[in-house]
């Protein structure tokens, strides 16, 4: 069964291997949407592995005057791709191993979840080397698990992971410029023509800049694959958001009849009802729940910064910051409620107010710092989501604090004894935890 099924991904074979191949077609659109991004305009690209012509299809929407090419093992395959494109591009059966394409033809090869099929890796990567142009590009898309259980079950499979593809690329005259993950198990390489650095371009040696500073992995993670850990920090911070709304029952669950009492109305007269151990323990619920959508704000900023660094950056800074604020003013209001519980019991609620007054006064600039810097990456997300930097449903635009605050004011103004505290008080946690929540759907 193993075998047939590496057989099926390896050569699509029969109506199974027709149906297999529209699944893959669809399975791998991420990937197609990568290579794209990484494409400069060709004049003429070759795709390995055409299946049923998806990529050329979307290759000759992009790239109108380009002439494109593709060529795979399986006639069944052939005959889907020739159906699909037409004249849109030419295809041929063949193996990548032996070619009737003439030297330096091609300014753009592709290939997405073949490398890994290729009995011949050395001479496959020669030929590749041999039609394409001295400045033109290789891309390959690869998923690491079907490459993984390729790998585990056919020892002459080369090229299966990260290190493996490059390695063998490098030893055939290739150098690797740059790399970026599109989804929880698949990944893009681009290569070029090895080349002196005399003979380089600026735009390689950038690329070639980041690429080397991209590979240095951070030590605290080094034994962590990169997109493993940005879903467990995208998991940490949609939890570490629900424990923020936990904080916030426990701090803000008044009840019926309270009232909003002091010069600020910032009191609620319900808190000498409420237990002391309810705010220590929202403290400590929004202690560790901030500190979890601090490694969210991560994560997403992580993935943002592979398609738009300056934004994924500002993402991570902000967020960090605004994570750290939201402990201060969490543990804030909760400190509040306990003086004016220790300062009504020796005193008046004209003396609890005036200690309040006078801390909000001295506190309330360092309020509005905190609630903007939770504001900016909550914006800068929106951007990201908007311009393509994160790959999920535009409609995702609406999972975050501001919009989430909106809808708990609305109920509360439509009926102010219904919606008194819930769902209100929980609003804008729940839009942090939203974030983890993007970053998981980016991933997958």
């Amino acid at each position: 069964m193993k075998e047939l099924f590496i057989r099926q991904f390896g050569k699509p074979e029969g109506k199974n291997g027709v149906f297999l191949g529209k699944i893959m077609a669809v399975s791998n659109r991420k990937m197609h949407k990568a290579v794209m991004s990484y494409m400069k305009m060709p004049e003429r690209v070759l795709e390995i592995g055409t299946g049923t012509g998806s990529q050329l299809e979307m290759l000759s929407r992009t790239f109108t005057g380009a002439e494109l090419f593709g060529i795979d093992i399986s006639e069944d395959m052939v005959r889907a791709a020739k159906k699909r494109l037409g004249t849109k591009a030419k295809i041929s059966l063949g193996s990548i191993e032996q070619t009737d394409f003439e030297d330096g033809f091609f300014d753009t090869v592709i290939t997405t979840d073949t490398c890994y099929f290729w009995k011949d890796t050395v001479k496959a990567l020669s030929e590749i080397r041999r039609i394409l142009k001295t400045d033109g590009q290789l891309i390959i898309a690869y998923n690491s698990m079907y490459a993984g259980f390729v790998h585990r079950s056919d020892n002459s499979c080369k090229m299966y992971d990260d290190n493996s593809i490059i390695s063998c690329l490098k030893l055939s005259g290739m150098r690797l410029l740059r790399q970026k993950r599109c989804g929880l198990m698949q990944k893009v390489l681009e290569f070029s023509i090895d080349k002196n650095d005399e003979d380089l371009t600026a735009e390689d040696r950038r690329k070639r800049k980041y690429s080397q500073r991209a590979d240095v992995s951070c030590p605290v993670f080094h034994k962590m694959k990169g997109v493993f850990m940005y879903l467990v920090f995208s998991i940490l911070g949609l939890i570490g958001g629900l424990l923020c709304c936990v904080g916030d029952v426990l701090f803000d669950l008044k009840g019926k009849g309270n009232e909003k009492l002091g010069t600020s109305k910032n009191i609620d007269s319900n808190w000498v009802k409420m237990a002391d151990w309810r705010f220590g323990l929202s403290i400590a619920f929004a202690l560790v729940g901030d500190a979890m959508v601090g490694l969210g704000f991560y994560s997403i900023g992580m993935q943002i910064a592979e398609t738009h660094s300056l934004l994924g950056y500002l993402t991570i800074g902000f967020g960090y910051f605004g994570s750290m604020a939201g402990i201060f003013i969490h543990s804030f209001v909760c400190i509040q409620a306990l003086i004016y519980k220790g300062a009504l019991i020796n005193g008046s609620l004209q003396i609890a107010d005036d200690i309040l007054e006078k801390l909000y006064k001295q506190i309330m600039p360092t309020f509005a710092t905190g609630y903007i810097s939770l504001l900016v990456p909550t914006v800068l997300v929106i951007i990201a989501i908007l311009n393509g930097a994160l790959d999920v449903p535009k409609i995702c635009v609406i999972l975050n604090p501001i919009v989430f605050l909106i809808f708990g004011l609305t109920c509360r103004k439509i009926d102010p004894v219904k919606f008194q505290d819930l769902p209100g008080i929980i609003m804008p946690s729940f839009g942090l935890s939203m974030f983890g929540l993007i970053g998981i759907l980016n991933l997958i």
